[in-house]
């Protein structure tokens, strides 16, 4: 079983790549500068100088999250919309969900915190793979079902309650949260 570790931070006041270079930091023990960076095809950022670090990078709303993993790792956090209604939910899901996982939500009524989580679990599964949600293939996955190859987990974060957050990983894991001070 792989340890993950899901950096947070509420209300950052910093730029993303400070806040994951500090996480990278603290989760290797190698300090800042010995970090170099770069991007794939598809934009999912690693580290060249530490190939064997496997993270991922998600914000929204007052929110920053990063995994780290000792497999290939995706997450992802959503802020619940304000003034968010289910119709307008159920025109996102008809474009960019699965047929089963519009049935899903029929089947709870599009109700905020089931399509957040649906939403928070796909974004998570594309930086996963590497993909973007560009590339066509966003409802061509269920996240409603297990996803052969991967291990995938909704995470409930201690702050704030107005957000979905999910994980998927290589490997089955364990979580542990650590806030970045």
């Amino acid at each position: 079983m792989t340890k993950l570790f899901l950096y947070y931070k509420a209300d950052p006041d910093e730029p993303s790549r400070v806040l994951r270079l500090r996480a990278a930091s603290d989760h290797t023990g190698d300090p800042v500068e010995n970090f170099t960076e770069s991007a794939g095809i598809h934009g999912k950022p690693y580290f060249p100088s530490h190939p064997h670090v496997h993270f991922s990078v998600s914000h929204t709303g007052g929110l920053w999250i990063c995994a780290f993993a000792d497999a290939e790792v995706g997450c992802d956090v959503q802020e619940y919309r304000k003034n968010d209604t289910p119709e307008r939910r159920k025109r996102l899901a008809k474009r960019w969900f699965s047929d089963g996982e519009r049935q899903y939500l029929d089947d709870h009524g599009y109700e905020t915190e089931e399509f957040y989580r649906i939403w928070a679990r796909k974004e998570a599964y594309v930086k996963y793979t590497g993909t973007g949600i560009g590339e066509g293939n966003f409802p061509s996955f269920d996240v409603t079902q297990p996803i052969p190859g991967c291990v995938m987990r909704d995470i409930v974060l201690p702050y704030p309650e107005d957000h979905a957050a999910a994980v998927v990983c290589a490997e089955d894991f364990s979580a542990e949260l650590r806030e970045i001070p």
